[in-house]
């Protein structure tokens, strides 16, 4: 992983992913599974009757919606450091090193208890204004330890959460 300013190439159509993103959070949020009918039920992501899709399950249904080939990649890695520095589990207690970062971190975060749609949407925004920034080389301010720890690092273990 690198400094979020220099990820990407971010292009575009990341921002329409990400817009496409926040609209699909706020026409309806769930927990737990991809995509979910308004009775609750698990779904297919792309069936007529998916109303509620966690963070990972509105980031398919966004990639799918296009007709036009990209690679969404740099939106994903995105997504992971923002959570990372949310979670702080790039780093155990009293190591300088980036060392821990689970591979489905977007999961956890999104099916954490506490989470809420506001806090879904609020990282979405997040991540706009990064891939905005970075394509008009402006940068947001994320926590200067993540940012340090970032632009350090040369390898990262990824690994489940024991």
């Amino acid at each position: 992983m690198t400094d979020p300013y220099t990820m990407g190439p971010f292009e575009p159509l990341h921002i329409d992913m990400i817009n496409r993103m926040i609209s699909t959070i706020k026409r309806g949020w769930c927990q737990e599974h991809l995509a979910k009918d308004m009775a609750g039920n698990s779904v297919a992501i792309r069936s007529k009757d998916a109303e509620l899709h966690c963070l990972l399950g509105a980031a398919f249904k966004s990639e799918w919606s296009f007709v036009v080939r990209f690679d969404p990649k740099p939106v994903y890695d995105l997504l992971r450091v923002l959570i990372a520095d949310k979670m702080r589990v790039y780093r155990p207690k009293g190591s300088e090193h980036l060392q821990f970062m689970p591979d489905r971190v977007i999961e956890i975060w999104n099916d954490m208890a506490d989470r809420t749609q506001e806090d879904v949407l609020a990282l979405l925004q997040d991540a706009l204004v990064i891939v905005r920034g970075n394509q008009r080389n402006e940068r947001k301010v994320l926590s200067a330890e993540i940012v340090d720890i970032l632009s350090n690092a040369k390898s990262v273990e990824v690994r489940e959460p024991v």
